[in-house]
């Protein structure tokens, strides 16, 4: 999670692809893992705060990944769209 203070303007001005969001989901997971097998529970404080960030961090990629599904969709049925455009000026010539 911490790499993403290093990049550029750009970079993060750029969409995020389905693959990176898996990345960032399977991140966050195996941290989540090793924390609640071998991770120590230092300060309660601290640690409300991190879950509740991992948790606005799952909300986020859930709404992102619901944003990104219905732009891919909209771009099928363009797709989809133009393909029928282009079977119906096949069959009129």
């Amino acid at each position: 999670m911490a790499q993403t203070k290093s990049k550029t303007k750009a970079d993060r001005e750029k969409a995020l692809s389905r693959d990176i969001l898996m990345q960032i989901a399977s991140d966050v997971i195996r941290e989540l893992r090793a924390k609640g097998i071998s991770g120590r529970f230092r300060d309660p404080d601290n640690e409300r705060l991190r879950d509740a960030k991992t948790r606005l961090l799952i909300e986020s990629i859930k709404a992102y990944g619901g944003i990104l599904r219905d732009h891919e969709i909209g771009e099928l049925e363009t797709r989809i769209t133009e393909l029928e455009k282009q079977k119906e000026q096949r069959l009129r010539s």
